[in-house]
């Protein structure tokens, strides 16, 4: 068979299916309806049913209730057989639902031409693959990214540029700065009498009396 007869059957079938699909969805609906007319001559044989109750209830001689009874009890089989009616109208409903909705899963499936199993597995791999190889991509870009670090000299400038900022962190960072004590917990500058070291001074004490010759 060639690749346009394939085809043709293919389509063909289809067609067939969207046909038996809308022949049985048809019925159920005629069904239905016939099933809603029913429900109202229940409805209607019901309210007629209480009438006949509430005559005969109220009937003066027992000739009037003997004859309401007769009609009573055959308007009540007319309701049981129109009750019957409607449940095995119910259930043919019920198997033309149930077959058009498999038709259509069954269209659904051809038209939509899923792949097996060996051609998901397929293509599982090679978007595997794939993935692998943006990421090793990814991880060598990465590793070949110019630093964009900042020079000292460029830092300087940058400085320049927010003095305020950069006087602010030397205040900071001489409040940090812990003050030098001498003995018995004395500044240096009573220790020594002289002005406060600031760091990078030497500690140094009284200067040394100059010695006498001979």
């Amino acid at each position: 068979m060639g690749a346009w007869a394939r085809i043709k059957q293919r389509f063909t079938g289809i067609d067939q299916q969207a046909h038996d699909i809308a022949t049985a969805d048809a019925r159920q609906q005629r069904l239905q309806t016939r099933r809603e007319a029913l429900y109202e001559e229940i409805v209607g044989m019901e309210e007629e049913e209480e009438e006949l109750l509430r005559e005969g209830k109220s009937a003066d001689s027992k000739t009037k209730k003997r004859r309401l009874a007769g009609q009573l009890n055959a308007l009540r089989k007319d309701i049981d057989r129109k009750n019957q009616s409607a449940v095995l109208l119910g259930k043919q409903i019920n198997v033309l639902a149930t077959n058009s909705q498999n038709l259509k899963t069954r269209r659904l499936n051809e038209v939509a031409d899923l792949p097996d199993a060996e051609t998901l597995a397929e293509n599982a791999t090679v978007a595997e693959e794939f993935v692998e190889q943006v990421n090793n991509s990814s991880e060598l870009a990465d590793g070949l990214t110019t630093s964009c670090d900042i020079s000292d000299d460029e830092a300087a400038i940058m400085a320049e540029f927010e003095p305020e900022k950069v006087a602010k962190n030397a205040v900071a960072k001489d409040a940090k700065t812990p003050a030098r004590t001498g003995p018995e917990g004395c500044t240096m500058q009573e220790w020594f009498g002289r002005d406060a070291l600031v760091p990078g001074d030497e500690l140094v004490g009284p200067e040394p009396e100059p010695e006498s010759e001979g």
